[in-house]
């Protein structure tokens, strides 16, 4: 594939319990919904991961949220989609990948930078299905896609495995980026016009089926061999990607409870940077 590079001497290069040493050798990659409800895994194992662009500026904070998650690190694998990125991003994520099990791929697309909010959803749709790919190869039970400018609080990924549903998602508010509209999160439900919009009032500390969901989602494997993948629509790719679970079988939830912070200052960039 033009423009791919797998990185094998430093994919997985920590040990499987978390540690460095593990040589560069491949991991052990031994090894649901309110209609198709999914049963907790013990221990199940995850991989955690996203696009990244031009995001040096971010990714000590991200990584360090990563390394905090209350969860046994011989659990957890990492990956992360490098593309066009000019800046130190790829240093600090080859420094993490000596402690932690970790993939690095490499998909560039030649797509300009400009500013928040101005990405194409048809790349963002693309480099988020190599981590579905990545996901599906390494194993994992789980996926729990976090965007490189969330971080999720320490207890998020345990509270959403125990919520035991195929897709759901944490709370990542928008108030930097929209002062006085702390209700805009990352999710939309559709009003009676079929119209996706985020609701101005849910539940504080609730599990709530919802339409759309990003950011900070965990996506069980069966979602994933299903054939659900992402795919540009009105509002992101996101709505692709939860379009086709939804169709399958698999509706998204949200945890309202579990709440991320959300670096959202103009220059940090989108999704992919």
């Amino acid at each position: 594939m033009q423009g791919f590079r797998r990185n094998w001497p430093i994919c997985w290069t920590g040990a499987p319990d978390g540690k460095a040493g593990h040589g560069g050798q491949e991991p052990d990659r031994t090894g649901p919904t309110a209609g198709r409800e999914v049963r907790p895994v013990s221990l199940p194992l995850v991989l955690v991961g996203c696009p990244v662009r031009n995001r040096a500026r971010v990714l000590p904070a991200y990584l360090s949220a990563l390394e905090a998650m209350d969860y046994p690190p011989g659990r957890l694998r990492f990956a992360f989609v490098l593309n066009d990125s000019v800046d130190e991003s790829e240093a600090i994520l080859r420094a993490f990948a000596e402690r932690r099990p970790t993939a690095l791929l490499r998909r560039d697309l030649g797509f300009p930078r400009w500013r928040r909010g101005h990405y194409s959803y048809a790349n963002l749709a693309l480099l988020r299905n190599l981590l579905i790919e990545e996901a599906l190869r390494s194993g994992a039970d789980y996926l729990f896609s976090v965007d490189s400018d969330v971080l999720p609080p320490p207890h998020a990924l345990r509270r959403l495995l125990a919520a035991a549903r195929p897709i759901v998602g944490a709370r990542v508010p928008n108030d930097l980026h929209l002062p006085g509209e702390h209700w805009r999160c990352n999710f939309l439900c559709a009003d009676d016009r079929g119209r996706l919009r985020h609701p101005r009032s849910f539940p504080p500390d609730a599990l709530m089926p919802v339409d759309v969901v990003g950011a900070a989602v965990l996506i069980a494997r069966a979602v994933l061999e299903a054939g659900c993948r992402y795919a540009p629509a009105g509002t992101g790719e996101d709505e692709g990607f939860c379009r086709q679970a939804k169709a399958a079988g698999f509706q998204p939830w949200v945890d309202t409870g579990v709440v991320c912070r959300h670096l959202m200052q103009e220059g940090d960039g989108g999704p992919e940077g």
